[in-house]
């Protein structure tokens, strides 16, 4: 999850909702007069689309149409009770479904931030027809390392029986402790309402994908050459998530550019901006 400094829209950003079947996915947007290309962000893990508002205007002014979403069950994205709905083909499924319906005459460029990186994989996989680029943004080949797996084993538990509002409470005072900024009121008001918007199914079923998904990176090495997609690997230089060698060594086996972004830690977006404004930039226009 990374924290939002601050909700309100810049101009030129738009709350929207894109219609997938079984509903809708909830997206800010900003559309470029004269663009150079579409992009779609997608969150991590309990994250949401506001985990990219400060990008969102940059990249507009940078010449870029951009939806930042809530993957299904995140937030404002609502999603059925069934575990089955946040498996990890459903969420790359659920993604495609949203590219082809808000971007239907274009291929995009698709950035996945930590959890949202799994799933941008498996939909470049799916649907490599509808992409040109694809940024695994502080994400990791396979399953989290085991301390970090560990932390996620009372959570897994808790969500069969606790009030997703008490473990809420619990999560976001365990960010704090671990976060170099104090958020203002408003943004905390928010975090706790983001986290209680989350749907429970969708939390347990993420959960268990951060531990258990497959390395399927000489496949996405394949689709991708196969159909000339781009791909880049890039990372928080103090980014403490997934191992930073081991964040490297699948840019080598992707044939994929890497980069190491400055002043960061596990979200660039918010913590960086306009370091990560300038790669994507140069980036997708490379593309």
């Amino acid at each position: 999850m990374s924290t939002p400094p601050f909700l309100d829209l810049p101009t030129g950003v738009s709350a929207i909702q894109v219609a997938v079947p079984g509903g809708f996915l909830a997206a800010l947007a900003v559309a470029a007069e004269h663009p150079k290309g579409v992009a779609v962000l997608v969150p991590g893990f309990t994250g949401s689309k506001e985990d990219f508002l400060p990008v969102l205007a940059p990249l507009k002014s940078a010449g870029w149409t951009v939806a930042a979403i809530d993957q299904r069950g995140q937030y404002e994205s609502k999603g059925p009770d069934d575990d089955s709905a946040y498996r990890l083909d459903a969420l790359a499924a659920s993604l495609i479904d949203l590219v082809r319906n808000w971007a239907p005459e274009t291929r995009v460029h698709l950035v996945g931030h930590s959890l949202g990186g799994l799933v941008v994989r498996r939909a470049v996989s799916m649907a490599p027809d509808l992409v040109w680029s694809a940024t695994l943004l502080c994400s990791g080949p396979g399953p989290l390392p085991p301390h970090k797996q560990a932390e996620l084993g009372p959570l897994i538990a808790a969500l069969t029986v606790v009030p997703i509002e008490v473990i809420g409470e619990h999560k976001l005072a365990a960010d704090r402790l671990n976060d170099l900024v104090t958020p203002s009121d408003e943004v905390l008001a928010f975090l706790k309402l983001r986290f209680e918007g989350n749907n429970p199914y969708a939390l347990r079923a993420m959960s268990r994908l951060l531990c258990d998904v497959e390395d399927t990176t000489a496949e996405l090495a394949i689709v991708a050459a196969g159909a000339g997609i781009r791909l880049m690997v890039a990372h928080g230089v103090h980014d403490d998530v997934w191992p930073h060698v081991e964040q490297r060594e699948t840019s080598k086996r992707l044939s994929a550019r890497y980069e190491v972004i400055a002043a960061s830690r596990h979200s660039p977006a918010v913590e960086n901006p306009d370091a990560l404004v300038e790669l994507l930039d140069n980036f997708w226009s490379a593309t």
